[in-house]
């Protein structure tokens, strides 16, 4: 079983994974990829799966040494590792013993790689103005939240609706305005989590000042 090239974006060790995530099992034998969740691991050791639903009728492929794909996704991207059946239990609990993965591969779901970061702005829609936190970027958009106890009064946001950013890069004295529209937008009573995607309204000197800051940050990093 070999994990498909468009997955070799990137590989590694560490795992990234958290308790409770899903995740797809690929079995040799199995037309359709199984639905799962882990509940548990030791890096360099195992890690144990929720086993798939019984009425499946499934459980004679997880004998000790069988092979299985594993592919989640994580913050935007796409893991994928082979791994091998140490053991499958089905008392107390219905578990499912895997090796730790020896390669980790990776590949990014956005069509640019967003960088973290914690930049104060201002979002600006019509006559309207609130302070806020980036909290990711890329080439090609942004994240921005804003809490009401910073403002007096939250905008009215909607998707599509067309925006501009204010702010200012470490390391500059300049006031950047970036020209976006709203991707999707989450709210509730004290904040709002906004994905703006950049227009082609922004100078080509705007462009080169976000080129700029995702490059640095990603050299610190």
């Amino acid at each position: 079983m070999d994990i498909s090239s468009a997955y070799m974006a990137g590989m590694g060790r560490k795992l990234s994974v958290n308790i409770g995530t899903t995740v797809k099992i690929e079995v040799e034998g199995v037309e359709y990829p199984l639905q799962s969740s882990v509940v548990g691991l030791e890096e360099e050791k195992y890690i144990i799966l929720k086993a798939p639903d019984p009425s499946l009728k499934i459980e004679h492929k997880f004998y000790p040494a069988n092979e299985l794909i594993i592919r989640y996704i994580s913050n935007g991207t796409v893991y994928a590792f082979q791994s091998r059946v140490i053991e499958y239990i089905s008392s107390p609990l219905r578990l499912l013993f895997i090796e730790y993965p020896r390669i980790v591969e990776h590949h990014e779901l956005r069509g640019q790689k967003r960088i973290i970061c914690h930049l104060p702005a201002r979002i600006i829609v019509g006559e309207t103005e609130n302070a806020g936190c980036i909290f990711d970027i890329s080439k090609k958009g942004c994240r921005i939240i804003l809490h009401r106890n910073k403002n007096s009064s939250l905008i009215k946001a909607e998707v599509k609706k067309e925006v501009t950013l204010k702010c200012v890069f470490p390391g500059s004295n300049e006031v950047i305005y970036i020209s976006g529209r709203i991707q999707n937008l989450k709210k509730t009573y004290n904040e709002m989590d906004i994905g703006i995607a950049f227009t082609n309204k922004n100078t080509t000197e705007t462009k080169k000042m976000i080129t700029w800051f995702i490059t640095t940050v990603e050299d610190l990093s």
